[in-house]
C-alpha cells in the first residue's frame, strides 16, 4: 500500500484517540497501539517535512560590497530582491551604488549584472 504524506492533524487525531482510550483507563493494548500508530504518523510527518526542505531550491543574491542581501527558497522574492539591487547599482548613490550583483539558484549564478557594463 502506498503511503500518503501525513499532516500535523492526522498525527494529532490519532494520538488524541490514544489520549481518549486513556482517559478512559483502558489497560489493554488498544491504547498502545493508538499511540503507537499516532507515533508512525508523526514520523511520517517529520520524514515529509525533511525531504520537503531538504529538496528545496535555495535563492541567494549578493551585491559586492555590501554581501548576500537575500538567502532563502522564494524564487520571487530572490528576483525582486536582485530587481532592488540592479537598481540601486545603476543609482548615483548608495554603497550598492555600481557593484555587481548576482542571483544565485543552488550556488549556481542565475542572472548576473555587473556595474561596469550599464
Amino acid at each position: 500500500m502506498a503511503r500518503r504524506n501525513r499532516t500535523k492533524g492526522d498525527a494529532r487525531a490519532v494520538i488524541e484517540r490514544a489520549r481518549e482510550a486513556d482517559d478512559q483507563h483502558d489497560p489493554s493494548l488498544e491504547y498502545l497501539r493508538w499511540l503507537q500508530k499516532g507515533l508512525h504518523v508523526w514520523l511520517e510527518y517529520v520524514d515529509d517535512k525533511i525531504a520537503e526542505v531538504a529538496s528545496a531550491r535555495r535563492y541567494e543574491v549578493v551585491a559586492s560590497n555590501v554581501g548576500t542581501v537575500y538567502d532563502g527558497h522564494d524564487r520571487d522574492e530572490a528576483e525582486e530582491v536582485f530587481e532592488d539591487y540592479v537598481q540601486r547599482s545603476r543609482g548615483e548613490r548608495g554603497r550598492a551604488s555600481h557593484e555587481d550583483v548576482v542571483l544565485y539558484e543552488d550556488d549556481e549564478p542565475i542572472a548576473e549584472h555587473y556595474a561596469d557594463q550599464d
